[in-house]
């Protein structure tokens, strides 16, 4: 892989965080071997805010690299009681 390859990734944000977004989903365009952390930076979703991530339907860290296509979720943190 060489500098300048990009791959698209499909973001999904749910729920109060759409308020932060124009559209419940979104297709990125990174660079091949970003992290989540680092494709986040490219939606207007305030860092203070705790994350759960999903990629595929699989928990990851802020530090997982994106592949081709993968699909990233994002919600915050559910509690209940």
């Amino acid at each position: 892989m060489g500098p300048g390859e990009e791959m698209k990734v499909t973001v999904n944000v749910g729920s109060y965080l759409r308020y932060y977004v124009k559209n419940h989903q979104i297709i990125l365009d990174l660079e091949k071997g970003m992290s989540v952390e680092e494709a986040l930076k490219g939606i207007s979703i305030p860092k203070k805010i705790p994350l759960l991530i999903l990629v595929d339907g699989i928990h990851q860290r802020k530090d997982y690299v994106l592949k081709e296509g993968e699909v990233l979720s994002v919600y915050p943190p559910i509690g209940g009681g």
